[in-house]
């Protein structure tokens, strides 16, 4: 047990035989990271398409139409997209492999070497080449601002500073609906309704309430714990490097086989 590192022994033999669930929890981890990996890929895809334009993928990582020369084409995150798919097909393999199985050891069993082994560099393979994609990804704030300003986004906030003057959120709720109706029939975007327009609907509309229609305002305002303000985000960023630092540092400690294997070669057994 010491030399393999092991922080315990099992406690039933059978279980020790016929036990797969460390591989499923493996299994379950990678698929679901690969999820994330790959809701990621789908952002920037939609992101850098035409009817977006949110984001440009330098040419470095961008493939191009054999057709349409134009084009700069996701290929990468589309990848990525793809193999967690695959992830996903071998955590149902394995699962499906164990369900019907009786208690303790059967052949079935050698099945997980196939799911695990590959698991295990698609992992690091979509890692490695999503940090590498996402370092070539360029936004552009102009016109995700327009994005926002051209909308009803805002509608909430402003409900919700109507809120805070007293008003009751379902009156509030009510009003801002009716304010929304009025932009909408005079081609207007909630960012350029004007305190004059908003107070014909009603008087509470002041100055300070429609200030919440500015989308930088609106995000401003998010500074509750896990909101989506620019310091709760920072805050937020700089909380996930020190979980990863620290996971970095866990998995270097780890043991590695050849280390293993090397130590039980000279153990005297």
């Amino acid at each position: 047990r010491k030399l393999l590192r092991f922080d315990r022994l099992t406690e039933n033999g059978l279980d020790t035989v016929g036990d797969r669930d460390f591989a499923l929890d493996f299994a379950y981890a990678a698929a679901r990271a690969l999820l994330h990996a790959s809701r990621v890929a789908t952002d920037i895809i939609d992101f850098s398409s035409a009817e977006f334009g949110f984001a440009r993928l330098e040419g470095s990582i961008a493939c191009g139409s054999s057709m349409m020369p134009q084009k700069r084409n996701p290929d990468v995150f589309e990848l990525i997209r793809g193999k967690a798919g695959r992830a996903v097909g071998n955590l149902t393999g394995l699962l499906v492999t164990v369900k019907g199985l009786p208690g303790g050891y059967n052949r079935d069993l050698q099945e997980d070497r196939q799911p695990l082994l590959e698991t295990g560099p698609l992992l690091q393979a979509v890692f490695s080449v999503l940090r590498l994609g996402l370092e070539h990804v360029r936004f552009d704030p102009e016109r995700t601002l327009r994005a926002v300003e051209s909308d009803y986004t805002q509608a909430t906030d402003l409900a919700e500073a109507l809120a805070l003057k007293g008003v009751p959120f379902r009156t509030a709720y009510q009003l801002v609906g009716k304010l929304v109706r009025t932009c909408q029939e005079q081609g207007l975007p909630l960012a350029r309704a004007t305190p004059q327009l908003a107070r014909q609907i009603d008087p509470r509309f002041d100055d300070e309430v429609m200030r919440a229609v500015d989308p930088r305002a609106s995000v401003a305002r998010k500074r509750n714990a896990g909101g989506t303000g620019p310091a709760q985000v920072q805050e937020q960023i700089e909380a996930l490097e020190q979980k990863a630092g620290r996971a970095a540092e866990a998995a270097r400690a780890a043991p590695r086989l050849h280390d293993l294997f090397a130590q039980l070669r000279e153990a005297d057994l």
